[in-house]
């Protein structure tokens, strides 16, 4: 790996908190509070908007702001509570929550600028693009990276091997030359063995990993990844 330094990380739960979970979870209890209807409900008919509009086809939005809309009002639609509520009011106040919340951990900053002075860095994130490089840029990330690649714009997301060739592509190197760092076994690990890369698990909360994914490397926190590329054989 020296001759290329190449290290890719996942975004949410790796770099920065999940705001979009917490922003969502605010936002439905909102919803079952005004229309009377147990939250239980209403979060899981905006779970089935959020997958229906994640698998119907369409590749991406222009804006945070339209895909929030589009989510809302199906969710309020399947409530027969479109006119009830001011819309746009509620998508404005969703995002900035999202916002609020999408921070990046403590350590991030320190250990990126560690990093970047010996390796060309680079995100690799699921999801779609006006929302993923909102949250770089909000956290003040955007400066570390070589380049992001966001499922919704390549057109394929992880665990799919093509998103990582992908990156693999642009930095010029060879799949085994470069380490990717996320904190979902299925998607991040699973996917950056199947694309060749050297996957480290960031297992922030201690939880037991799938039996369906191996992992050979695991760290608690972003501070153990500079000592951990020191040596090299523990990556093999």
């Amino acid at each position: 790996m020296r001759s290329n330094r190449i290290i890719l990380f996942d975004l949410d739960g790796t770099l920065t908190v999940n705001g979009v979970k917490g922003a969502v979870e605010a936002c439905c209890q909102h919803l079952a509070e005004r229309l009377s209807f147990p939250y239980d409900r209403v979060r899981e008919i905006w779970r089935e908007v959020s997958r229906e509009t994640w698998t119907n086809g369409r590749k991406d939005f222009d804006s945070e702001t339209s895909l929030w809309t589009l989510i809302l009002e199906g969710t309020l639609s399947r409530l027969d509570a479109i006119d009830e509520l001011d819309t746009e009011s509620l998508v404005q106040t969703l995002i900035q929550k999202r916002q609020d919340l999408s921070v990046p951990y403590p350590e991030t900053h320190d250990v990126l600028t560690r990093l970047a002075r010996d390796y060309r860095l680079g995100v690799v994130t699921n999801g779609y693009s006006s929302l993923q490089h909102d949250k770089i840029e909000k956290a003040g990330l955007s400066r570390f990276f070589a380049g992001v690649w966001v499922s919704k714009s390549v057109g394929i997301e992880k665990p799919h091997t093509q998103i990582f060739e992908v990156a693999i592509q642009f930095f010029g190197c060879e799949p085994c030359e470069a380490v990717f760092v996320g904190d979902t076994p299925e998607a991040d690990i699973a996917g950056a063995q199947a694309a060749g890369l050297n996957p480290v698990w960031i297992n922030r909360d201690d939880l037991s990993p799938p039996d369906s994914v191996p992992i050979s490397v695991e760290i608690r926190s972003l501070t153990e990844l500079p000592g951990l590329l020191g040596k090299e054989e523990n990556l093999d």
